[in-house]
């Protein structure tokens, strides 16, 4: 869950601790995997005591005080949540809804005011609950016609939802504050096949998707509030952009974007403004990751970007400085099991 407005500071203090922690999603047992982040990889915390039901965990989600961890699964009850301190690690479960997704998570996430929590499920379709400080509420009506959804992500300010779809196409949708679905928009070009992953600009200006095409990756201006809100012009494309992306996030500044891919080097990043789009690409990094990129994040304080894919060690994080990727940090002493799919830090206090 993006913030409204830009938050680079250090630490995570609030109800959740006071150190900075990155969960990464992977496709082995324990499945979630918690490590302390301190400018690098720091320990692993223990396993939580009610075990992530497997098999694979594509999404996590903090929420902003750091006090809950929300995380998908290929597994009944395919959306589940834990209380989370970030300087003891997990608690308790959290009681699953009373009426469970339609099949598998993928990408999970909150809105901004942290009253609804969607995920894009393997059912073709986009669940959304009611949430609260204690948990799940009410599943909500799903959208007119399954979306196909591969991945999503909430607006900044929290009304509107995209999706991206296996069919080609990247959808965003009005969510009124009762959590229906409302307005819908699209867009699409020739070049785009399966789109896997979307993202919001954090001034809420511009929108990216990334796909299985020639161009890899789109973004497109986003204007209006509510019921007409819409998308405007298509920035060019960048140099340096390569075909068949996974994933794609700006940094909390939004003054970077980076994008991952199947191919190496698997992971680029580019400088970003709302008016002109997608400056010259960084160099790529001396140590490249070791297979395809399907999460990444920048950390907290934007001086780190954390990808997580194929390949043992299944996570990296590169030192980010200036314009260019600077060394890479140690690999974790206990690495994930399996491929890396997601990749979040705990959010910064405000």
């Amino acid at each position: 869950m993006d913030p409204i407005t830009s938050q680079v500071a250090q630490g995570a203090a609030g109800a959740g601790g006071d150190k900075d922690v990155v969960a990464i999603g992977h496709s082995n047992s324990p499945y979630i995997s918690v490590y302390e982040w301190a400018d690098g990889f720091g320990a692993k915390y223990s396993n939580p005591s009610t075990a992530h039901p497997g098999s694979d965990c594509r999404g996590v989600d903090f929420t902003d005080d750091n006090s809950i961890i929300i995380a998908s699964s290929s597994n009944s009850p395919y959306i589940n949540a834990w209380n989370w301190d970030n300087n003891t690690g997990f608690g308790s479960k959290i009681s699953n809804p009373s009426t469970l997704p339609g099949g598998g998570g993928r990408k999970v996430e909150l809105n901004s005011a942290e009253t609804f929590v969607a995920m894009a499920a393997e059912n073709n379709s986009v669940e959304i609950y009611a949430w609260s400080s204690s948990g799940f509420g009410a599943k909500k009506s799903r959208p007119n016609g399954d979306p196909n959804a591969d991945g999503l992500a909430w607006s900044p300010s929290g009304d509107h939802l995209a999706v991206a779809s296996r069919d080609g196409n990247l959808l965003v949708y009005h969510v009124d504050s009762n959590g229906n679905f409302g307005t819908q928009r699209v867009f699409t070009n020739s070049s785009m096949g399966q789109c896997n992953e979307c993202a919001w600009s954090p001034a809420g200006n511009a929108v990216g998707v990334v796909h299985f095409g020639d161009d890899g990756q789109n973004a497109v201006e986003w204007s209006g509030t509510g019921q007409y809100g819409n998308f405007g012009s298509t920035y060019t494309q960048p140099s340096g952009q390569q075909e068949n992306a996974w994933v794609m996030n700006w940094n909390r500044a939004g003054d970077l974007v980076a994008v991952g891919h199947v191919n190496s080097p698997y992971v680029h990043i580019w400088p970003w403004s709302s008016s002109s789009g997608f400056g010259s690409p960084f160099s790529d990094p001396s140590s490249a990751p070791t297979g395809t990129i399907l999460g990444l994040e920048f950390s907290p304080d934007d001086g780190y970007i954390c990808v997580a894919g194929g390949g043992s060690p299944y996570v990296h994080a590169y030192a980010v400085t200036g314009s260019a990727f600077g060394s890479k940090v140690a690999n974790p002493s206990t690495l994930p099991t399996g491929f890396g799919y997601a990749v979040k830090f705990s959010h910064v206090s405000e």
